[in-house]
């Protein structure tokens, strides 16, 4: 447990360290911290509520099966790195280091885009993103992570390569199809390219569905319709929410700095809606994994309003607020969460290799 507090505060103190690099210097760190994650992630060794069931995956998968059965019969963009490693004799750890790479290169992607800081990033998005869901999760995480370089992608005015990365999320979690919504509302764009859009979001979704037909009925039976709670499930719907909050009440400043409001506008409501379909349902589980992929919003709004606040003082006691935010969401989680006993203690196929 102390591990990943540790990780915390070198997340926390980067934030407080303002040194004035040199560009070269600035890539190095970022080149570094992707290492280590990727590291971190890709040779963990049991860790995660999944950890079993992906290596039972794996093990049972053969080179000489009908590879577009096996792709059509779950996740095809994850199976596909699982034939990758198969290949070249690298194991679950080969599959784990290329959905590392793949997360991280969507989050790379879309803090450049939005221009975050990847020290501020990493202190919303470690505690519970990193930590939990692309450590323990590996399709949704590379899912997540396709998500946030499609939102990229669709804020800098790349709709082509934004479809691209829609359909490689959907690849790797058919649930990332609920992103496709940030399609439908947006003003930033011309008629025709928005009609354009429409038509592909409602062709990729038809085609989603009839491909994985059951696996869709399976996780509306499973989730929904039997109510599938989770135990922090509401906490972090309640965090998207308060990031949404904040959007609204310095939407006149904000709208001022900024031309995205109308983005996370959109996806602030999306997130109070599935709060009140949380309550109303109770299926906690639903709406927990749904707003997983719109997670960006908490990075964005929360460092933004940051860079809005002028006061020092103000500046330093929101941040303080965030830090505090996060910490308790990270050390509740390691000491109450339900699954808690799968990611604890952390260990890594190098510390096995190196004692």
């Amino acid at each position: 447990m102390l591990f990943y507090i540790k990780i915390y505060f070198f997340i926390l103190i980067s934030n407080f360290v303002k040194l004035k690099f040199k560009r070269d210097a600035i890539k190095l760190f970022i080149f570094f911290t992707i290492v280590y994650f990727v590291i971190f992630i890709g040779l963990r060794y049991k860790v995660g509520g999944d950890w079993d069931a992906y290596l039972s995956h794996y093990n049972n998968l053969e080179l000489n099966d009908n590879i577009f059965y096996n792709l059509l019969l779950w996740d095809p963009g994850y199976v596909l790195l699982e034939y990758i490693s198969k290949i070249f004799n690298f194991g679950i750890y080969g599959v784990n280091v290329l959905c590392a790479i793949l997360f991280l290169y969507g989050f790379l992607y879309f803090l450049k885009s939005f221009k975050i800081h990847i020290s501020f990033a990493l202190l919303v998005a470690f505690p519970y993103l990193i930590m939990v869901v692309v450590n323990g999760y590996s399709r949704q995480g590379v899912a997540i992570g396709f998500t946030m370089a499609m939102i990229g992608a669709f804020y800098s005015q790349k709709l082509l390569k934004s479809i691209v990365f829609f359909i490689l999320a959907i690849m790797f979690h058919k649930t990332a199809i609920v992103t496709g919504i940030i399609y439908l509302f947006q003003k930033r764009i011309s008629f025709k390219r928005k009609f354009f859009l429409y038509i592909v979001f409602i062709l990729i979704a038809a085609l989603a569905y009839l491909i994985f037909q059951k696996q869709f009925e399976v996780f509306l039976t499973y989730y929904f319709l039997n109510a599938m709670q989770s135990s922090g499930g509401l906490i972090r719907i309640m965090t998207n929410v308060l990031a949404s909050t904040l959007l609204f009440i310095f939407a006149k400043r904000y709208k001022k700095y900024f031309d995205d409001f109308i983005l996370w506008k959109w996806i602030g409501l999306f997130s109070i809606f599935i709060l009140f379909f949380t309550l109303l349902t109770r299926a906690t589980t639903v709406g927990d994994r749904i707003l997983l992929y719109f997670y960006p919003l908490q990075i964005v709004v929360f460092y933004r309003i940051l860079l809005l606040i002028r006061e020092k003082n103000l500046k330093y006691l929101y941040l303080f607020g965030i830090i505090t935010l996060y910490l308790s969401m990270l050390v509740i989680w390691l000491n109450f969460a339900t699954h808690r006993f799968a990611w604890i203690p952390y260990d890594n196929l190098l510390f096995r290799i190196l004692e």
